[in-house]
């Protein structure tokens, strides 16, 4: 027998997504605590998942960290491989030590 489209998991997610035409947030965080095969794991998982309408996702991560790993555990070009998976990036500074104490010191 021919499967139809609609039989397809990717159609029928697809199509429930154009339905709804609603925004779909995933936020996956800390993928610098991850070792490499776990990181790749996620990049694929995005990589899939993107092309799904209205879909749209947000990573954190220290990416010195994420690069290391990925290089060291035998990836070539980590960068070049992120690049092609996350649009865009928005680094954000680290708080200063003396920051971080003093708004704890406030809110303890």
């Amino acid at each position: 027998p021919t499967r139809r489209s609609s039989d397809l998991p990717y159609e029928t997610i697809k199509s429930k997504l154009n339905k709804a035409q609603r925004k779909v947030l995933v936020f996956i965080d800390d993928i610098d605590r991850l070792d490499a095969s776990e990181i790749l794991g996620v990049l694929r998982l995005v990589r899939n998942s993107a092309n799904f309408p209205y879909t749209h996702f947000v990573l954190t991560y220290d990416k010195e960290y994420v690069v290391n790993t990925l290089k060291n555990g035998g990836l070539k070009d980590p960068s070049a491989y992120m690049e092609k998976v996350i649009n865009m990036e928005f680094p954000l500074p680290a708080f200063e030590k003396r920051i971080l104490c003093e708004e704890l010191e406030k809110r303890i």
